[in-house]
């Protein structure tokens, strides 16, 4: 067996391909190990942009509550509703809310930017600044200061009631204090108020500021509360006891009888009806002095008949201090010169209680 040489030439050959095969491979690694490490930088830098902090606040602002905005709650009244629910309704207004840039106050190291609704109304202000740096020194954005203001979104609500009545927000009852006006006039009590004191009137109540639905409740003076058909001042004004009622009703008939036709003075009758009408209002009343004053007028009128077609009674009213009002609608023919004509009046009839008894104190036309 021949033994094989190999030449010194070849054996640098070979050597010099495994370095050559070895340096390779290390500058492969050392490549690959610069770009693994420029693509994590690239990837920490991309992630230390603001702009990836504003995208999860406002996100989160949809889910969450910031404590901010809890606080900027706490001027509410909680009788009114339920912190909860204020918080609730809060977290809804955030539901599509977007942030704007606020060039004019910024700063580099410091990012303002004004949270709106998705309505566009402003609704507070998230400053963002650099809160520590990260991966190769990279600056890392968060929310350092937050200012929510809901106010201009609050409601109030009023209404105007009698004074012995109590009302409600929600579960809040309204105080003295939210009364902003007193001695409201009742329209049905224009003629009244001018010659009679005491008479009942109204305040207005303006509520606390509220957000959400919570409504006006109102209770009358028995507890009792009304309805929303009931809020007006002819519910208000027009109420009695059912005692007062049947005492109207069986008093108005008769009276409005005599009225009628000691007014009417056919034939120059009406001292016929005189002393009946007087025994029927009050001594030194209104009515009465029209009574003995109508006397020196009558003889001129040209009244030969009146038929009464129809008296009734409407609405009543408690003045208080035993004064009464009744709405009194009544339908008569006339027969004059000119023959009959029907006529239909309207009257107010004042009355009064006197040691038991009821009497008419005075009596409008409208």
């Amino acid at each position: 067996m021949t033994e094989k040489t190999v030449e010194p030439g070849q054996k640098k050959k070979s050597r010099f391909g495994v370095f050559l095969l070895l340096y390779a491979w290390i500058l492969l690694m050392l490549g690959g190990a610069a770009l693994f490490i420029l693509n994590d930088y690239l990837i920490a830098y991309e992630k230390s942009q603001v702009k990836y902090c504003l995208s999860d606040y406002r996100d989160g602002l949809e889910k969450t509550l910031p404590a901010a905005a809890v606080e900027a709650l706490g001027d509410l009244d909680p009788a009114v509703q339920s912190p909860e629910a204020n918080q609730a309704w809060a977290l809804e207004q955030l539901k599509g809310v977007y942030l704007t840039y606020d060039a004019a106050d910024s700063a580099d190291d410091r990012l303002i930017y004004w949270i709106k609704r998705a309505d566009g109304g402003w609704i507070g202000t998230v400053v963002f600044g650099v809160t520590e740096h990260g991966r190769y020194g990279v600056p890392v954005w968060a929310p350092v200061e937050e200012q929510f203001d809901f106010s201009p979104f609050y409601r109030t609500a009023g209404i105007t009631v009698p004074a012995d009545y109590t009302v409600y927000l929600g579960g809040c009852r309204l105080g003295e204090d939210c009364i902003t006006q007193t001695g409201i006039p009742y329209d049905a009590l224009a003629e009244c108020y001018l010659h009679y004191d005491g008479l009942p009137s109204m305040v207005r109540y303006e509520s606390v500021p509220f957000v959400g639905e919570p409504e006006l409740r109102v209770f009358d003076e028995t507890g009792r509360e009304l309805g929303p058909e009931e809020l007006d001042q002819e519910h208000f004004l027009f109420r009695c006891s059912a005692e007062d009622r049947a005492a109207v009703e069986a008093f108005i008939p008769e009276f409005m009888h005599d009225y009628i036709f000691y007014s009417a003075d056919i034939g120059g009758g009406a001292l016929r009806w005189y002393n009946e009408l007087r025994a029927q209002a009050v001594p030194g009343s209104q009515l009465y002095a029209r009574i003995n004053q109508a006397l020196e007028s009558f003889g001129y009128a040209n009244t030969r008949d009146v038929e009464i077609l129809s008296i009734e009674v409407g609405d009543i009213a408690d003045l208080g201090g035993g004064l009464l009002l009744a709405d009194v609608h009544y339908k008569t023919v006339i027969t004059a010169l000119q023959g009959p004509v029907e006529v239909e009046d309207q009257a107010q009839v004042v009355l009064r209680w006197v040691n038991g008894e009821l009497l008419a104190d005075a009596l409008y036309h409208y």
